[in-house]
């Protein structure tokens, strides 16, 4: 299992008009809830984290990626690739194959 709980990179995509440009990027710690990681503020974010390819894998495992947020629409990419999107705040998707 990757944890991948602490920092993350965020970037605004649609930032609301009340945010200072110096607000519009930077990193904020996961898991956390929207108003503790981004603030009281409504738009469109993209969350960026590096991870590696867990060391030597079973050739019978199989990897998820597995996200959650409440009430939120989500879309995953991996390595740039669109693997999935939800609109029910939960995200589930297997990326044996796709990891290099």
């Amino acid at each position: 299992r990757i944890r991948l709980r602490g920092p993350w990179d965020f970037e605004w995509i649609v930032a609301p008009p009340v945010l200072p440009y110096d607000a519009r990027a930077g990193r904020t710690n996961l898991p956390a809830t929207w108003a503790e990681g981004l603030g009281r503020h409504a738009g469109t974010v993209r969350l960026t984290r590096r991870f590696g390819r867990p060391p030597e894998p079973d050739p019978s495992d199989r990897i998820f990626l597995e996200v959650s947020c409440r009430e939120v629409t989500l879309a995953a990419l991996l390595n740039g690739d669109h693997i999935g999107s939800s609109t029910r705040g939960v995200l589930r998707v297997e990326v044996t194959g796709r990891l290099a």
